[in-house]
Order: C-alpha cells, then sequence, then structure tokens
C-alpha cells in the first residue's frame, strides 16, 4: 500500500461520498453548480505542525474546491485524495 505523508501544515483526507438529495415526492435531485455545498473527508494523515488538532480516521468539512485533488492508482484502481491546509478545514466531528 502506498503511504502518503503530507506536508508540516497540511492534512490528507479522502472525500466521503455524501447522500444524494431527494425531495418530498421522491424526484432525487443532482448537485449542481449553483449550490455551494461542504465536502466531508476521513482524515488519514495530519503533517507535524497540526498532530496535536486533527487525528487519523476523524471527519472533516471543507468546501468543494478546497485543497489539491490527488488521484493515485492502487492495484488497477484510481482513488482520489485531497490535501488540506489548516485553514481550509470549516470544522471536524471527534
Amino acid at each position: 500500500m502506498l503511504k502518503i505523508i503530507p506536508n508540516s501544515s497540511r492534512v490528507l483526507v479522502k472525500q466521503i461520498e455524501t447522500e444524494q438529495h431527494k425531495t418530498a415526492s421522491g424526484i432525487i435531485m443532482p448537485n449542481t453548480s449553483d449550490r455551494e455545498e461542504k465536502t466531508q473527508g476521513k482524515v488519514l494523515a495530519v503533517g507535524e505542525d497540526f498532530k496535536d488538532k486533527y487525528k487519523k480516521d476523524e471527519i472533516v468539512f471543507y468546501g468543494r474546491y478546497a485543497g489539491e485533488k490527488l488521484k493515485i492508482m492502487e492495484k488497477d484502481k484510481e482513488t482520489e485524495y485531497v490535501l488540506l491546509e489548516d485553514e481550509e478545514i470549516l470544522g471536524w466531528i471527534k
């Protein structure tokens, strides 16, 4: 397995797929660019500067366009990760 180590001021997360929006009548609404949804991710690794602030496996919230996207091939499957700076993280669940 590939081990990605973030820079001292970064946090590595893997995006968690959120549920689609469904109206009361059962219509599934697609995610559109005019809605500014927040994205959730699971913390996989933390840079040295933030080891006391964020912990592995915590869930963090960040903006849709935040961070640097990394697409990495692992076992014939492409996996996407996001490297976030501290100020791009809006909040987290402990």
